[in-house]
This record gives structure tokens, C-alpha cells and sequence, in this order.
């Protein structure tokens, strides 16, 4: 989740969904992919307070399929 303070400042480069995806997912580190976006709004002069909130999972169970 976060606020638009992340998608409305400067020329907006994390407005589109794909860039942001892209940002967000680079590292296995979540805590480093939103530093990562909060760099790039502060290189962009965002002027909006800027809030993410985000969390990982992993799941050691194998995934469940779907009968024949």
C-alpha cells in the first residue's frame, strides 16, 4: 500500500504501474526496494508526504493445483 506522495512528484516516473512493479521487486530485500523508491522521490523533489507499506512472505509449501 502507499500514498500518492510516491506516485505524484516530480515528472510522476513511478506513476505507471510497471516501473513501480519493476522498483519494488529488483532485490529480494523488500526494505531495499522501498529505500529504493523513497530515493527516487527525493531525487525527484516529491513535495507530498510519501508513505509505503509493505511486507514479504515466503511460503515453504508447495503450491496447491487444481484437479483433472
Amino acid at each position: 500500500m502507499l500514498t500518492d506522495g510516491v506516485l505524484e512528484c516530480g515528472n510522476s516516473p513511478l506513476e505507471e504501474p510497471k516501473k513501480l512493479y519493476k522498483v519494488l521487486t529488483e532485490n529480494v530485500d523488500i526494505s531495499e526496494n522501498m529505500s529504493n523508491v523513497f530515493k527516487e522521490i527525493h531525487t525527484q523533489k516529491g513535495r507530498d508526504s510519501a508513505t509505503i507499506i509493505g511486507w514479504s512472505y515466503f511460503n515453504n509449501n508447495k503450491a496447491q493445483r487444481p484437479s483433472d
